[in-house]
């Protein structure tokens, strides 16, 4: 059964120098050429090209097939006498022969024929395009116009790829990003990725310093997927900006963040909202403390509960950088809330928190009134849902900052002139609540 190769796209092995990446290999018979009886081979496609070889250590070159203006389609199914187990026919049909093979399952034949036909196309616009002098990224690009969005096929900063790219288009595409260094934006969004693309794109970040944004809203990515992107963060160059919302991951992403954040990339976004992180959570967070290039963090709808809160709660009090915070529906009691609030005043680049969903009672309340007057930096503050209070003490000296929620009956544009804010009344900072009990996991 034919298998994707494992390693890097820059280590792979090539053929004559030729850097093209292998898509396929794996075992195949074959029947063709002047004698007209099946043989069995290593195959390995590359771009554009079949090669095939008596052994997989890829020492004896046996033979060569181009696939520019080729056509590739299921065969007859036959009963080979030896090869018994290789019963998933199809041929090759170029314009001076036909190659009929065979590979041992329908899964793996449904594989090879999807990175064929897509290599064939490459080829075939790689051809006119070198008689037109129009770029190899605007070729590949053009070739998956039905599945690819961009601002301009030549120099676009933002790829969008539709949510119907295959893994065989994504490795094409993947290597002329590469080559090409053009591409700044990538948005991959709502398509599908298993461990085999998220380790194609670490190599892609890895090798490009020309992507400072990911996009990856909803593509069932999971653990496994997040523990191989991640490698590709932390050596990339250039990355500044990272969409996982809406995916699957737990615990052990959440891990993996909390250590990329610790090592310092050049991330200054990074949002995994709507994920089924639970309290390690509070990894991410703690990142924060030692990290001096994030300014927005969204952990919202995590269950990072209370050891979320008392962890951005130290974490802010020495960080100096982090002007955006989305927390709201983490499961935040009043205690986690009150220690959060009471930290605030600490942070004098925060800007922008979201606290929506939080639960709160009159003493977080009162705590996050004081707390949000002596924050100098705060301009907004989302409280709406929160559960437990239906009056508005938390209005009680909020000063320049604009507070939106359910809680206060309305939303306040403004409540004061900036210079009323820088006049505010000389009062002691609010005491520090104690650090409340985190929850049993």
């Amino acid at each position: 059964m034919g298998k994707e190769s494992k390693d890097s796209i820059h280590d792979r092995w090539t053929l004559n120098g030729s850097g093209k990446t292998i898509l396929w290999e794996g075992w195949i018979i074959k029947q063709g050429g002047r004698i007209k009886n099946w043989k069995k081979r290593w195959m390995i496609l590359v771009e554009g090209s079949i090669f095939y070889f008596a052994n997989s250590s890829i020492t004896d070159l046996k033979g060569y097939l181009p696939l520019c203006n080729s056509k590739v389609e299921t065969a007859t199914e036959m009963l080979v006498k030896g090869y018994e187990t290789f019963n998933s026919f199809f041929k090759v049909v170029t314009a001076t022969r036909t190659m009929v093979m065979s590979v041992e399952s329908a899964d793996a034949r449904a594989e090879l024929l999807e990175h064929i036909g897509a290599s064939i196309r490459v080829e075939d616009y790689r051809a006119d395009c070198s008689r037109l002098g129009v770029t190899a990224l605007a070729s590949v690009l053009d070739m998956l116009r039905v599945h690819t969005v961009t601002k301009d096929a030549t120099d676009s900063r933002e790829l969008v790829l539709d949510p119907s790219t295959t893994l065989a288009q994504l490795h094409l595409v993947a290597r002329q990003i590469v080559q090409s260094s053009v591409v700044s934006d990538l948005i991959l969004d709502d398509i599908e990725l298993g461990t085999n693309h998220c380790k194609l794109l670490a190599d892609v970040l890895c090798a490009s310093d020309s992507i400072k944004k990911l996009s990856l809203i909803g593509c069932s990515l999971e653990d496994d997927g997040m523990e191989q992107l991640g490698c590709g963060v932390l050596c990339s160059l250039g990355l500044r900006k990272l969409f996982l919302d809406h995916n699957n991951l737990t615990n052990r992403a959440a891990r993996v963040l909390g250590d990329v954040l610790q090592a310092d990339p050049c991330l200054v976004t990074l949002s995994a909202a709507h994920n089924k992180i639970g309290h390690d959570g509070a990894h991410i967070v703690t990142a924060l403390g030692q990290n001096s290039t994030l300014r927005q963090l969204d952990l919202s709808y995590n269950d990072i509960g209370d050891d979320g809160a008392i962890a951005l709660a130290d974490a802010l009090s020495c960080n100096a950088k982090v002007t955006h915070v989305e927390v709201s529906y983490t499961g935040m009691t009043e205690a986690g809330l009150a220690y959060l609030a009471g930290t605030l005043p600490l942070s004098s680049t925060l800007k922008v928190i979201g606290l929506a969903g939080a639960a709160i009672d009159e003493d977080s309340a009162r705590i996050l009134a004081d707390s949000v007057h002596y924050t100098q930096s705060l301009e907004r503050i989302d409280i709406s849902k929160a559960s437990g209070l239906e009056n508005s003490a938390v209005m009680a000296g909020v000063g320049g900052c604009l507070v939106e929620g359910d809680i206060t009956g309305l939303k306040l544009l403004k409540l004061r002139l900036r210079a009323e804010v820088r006049r505010r009344p000389a009062r002691p900072l609010p005491g520090l609540p104690p650090t409340p009990t985190p929850r049993q996991r």
